[in-house]
């Protein structure tokens, strides 16, 4: 824990002291606060270092989206930056790092970064089924429980479902009686 602050999950954020140099950062995914699209302040942006170290941008919207790894490292190392973009680090190596970090986000974003992910040939994420609590690859998965912020601006899904019957057995569940 650093002042009291924590991750989205619960998680302590990383301390400035086990912030890690570059050529140790490896299958680190880095979320941060990055710029938005028309009519849109901001979204979750996400880049990664693979497992050779290997920079690649995942998500990179508007003018605060980060496109390139000098950029990348100046925000990592800045305690500064780290705190004014919300960064989180995620070491997707780690089997419960990874799930923590897809059920943490919106089903759309689960997706939208797994796909990066695959196209660049770096790495499959895995998700867990909000109705039955199994565990399949995000690309695989259904979304669902669309919803909007409330604006119009935007509409996403916020759960990942492993199936379409898990989706209808919970519909079903919920509206029984």
């Amino acid at each position: 824990m650093v002042d009291g602050f924590y991750t989205p999950l619960g998680r302590p954020f990383v301390k400035e002291e086990q912030i890690l140099p570059h050529k140790d950062r490896r299958n680190i995914v880095v979320e941060y606060k990055g710029g938005g699209y028309d009519g849109c302040f901001w979204e979750w942006n996400h880049f990664m270092y693979d497992a050779k170290g290997a920079f690649h941008v995942l998500l990179a919207t508007g003018y605060k989206g980060i496109t390139d790894k000098e950029t990348a490292e100046n925000m990592l190392n800045s305690t500064y930056d780290r705190a004014r973009f919300k960064v989180t680090e995620w070491d997707i190596s780690d089997w419960w790092t990874m799930l923590d970090f897809v059920d943490g986000m919106t089903a759309s974003f689960a997706k939208i970064v797994d796909k990066a992910m695959r196209k660049q040939g770096i790495a499959k994420l895995w998700g867990t089924c909000r109705y039955c609590g199994g565990v399949k690859q995000v690309r695989y998965m259904s979304q669902e429980n669309w919803t909007g912020d409330g604006h119009g601006i935007a509409y996403f899904a916020k759960d990942l479902y492993c199936s379409e019957h898990c989706f209808e057995k919970e519909y079903e569940d919920d509206h029984e009686n």
